[in-house]
């Protein structure tokens, strides 16, 4: 089985981002699940949740936390009432995906930040922005990691 790239457009910035896959990786994802959401559709709803969340957020007892892109905040007993997982399970698969490099885990106190690993592909930006690295691609640690240094 060859490795994958998922790329996927946002219509409402025009921007585009792909994640790559290895056999490994859509090894695990295709697995069947005993009940509940397959892997795969856990794992595309994660995706999507990154792209629609806003740049802060509040938690339910936890102080306001300003997300960088691709981030989101995530409830395991939340999740696992949406996938009909237990959360032992969403636990389990957030790991594995960690293990994995697709995704970045920041554990607080009743919730964990999560960083999504894709690569944002400037296509139309870099021409707009000649300040961006002559066209090539950057992974959202790179990202994250230069506006902290621009600010």
């Amino acid at each position: 089985m060859p490795n994958a790239t998922i790329e996927v457009m946002n219509d409402l910035t025009q921007s585009s981002w792909s994640v790559n896959l290895d056999e490994d990786m859509i090894r695990f994802l295709r697995q069947p699940t005993m009940k509940g959401a397959s892997r795969l559709d856990a794992y595309f709803y994660l995706l999507k949740k990154c792209l629609n969340t806003p740049t802060t957020t509040k938690p339910v007892f936890e102080d306001e936390i300003k997300l960088e892109p691709y981030q989101i905040v995530v409830v395991i007993t939340e999740l696992a009432e949406k996938w009909n997982w237990s959360r032992e399970t969403v636990r389990k698969f957030l790991d594995r995906l960690e293990k994995f490099g697709l995704l970045k885990k920041h554990q607080l106190d009743r919730c964990s930040v999560l960083t999504m690993t894709v690569t944002s592909n400037y296509k139309a930006s870099c021409e707009a922005n000649e300040s961006d690295v002559d066209g090539e691609d950057k992974t959202s640690a790179e990202m994250n990691e230069n506006e902290h240094k621009s600010r």
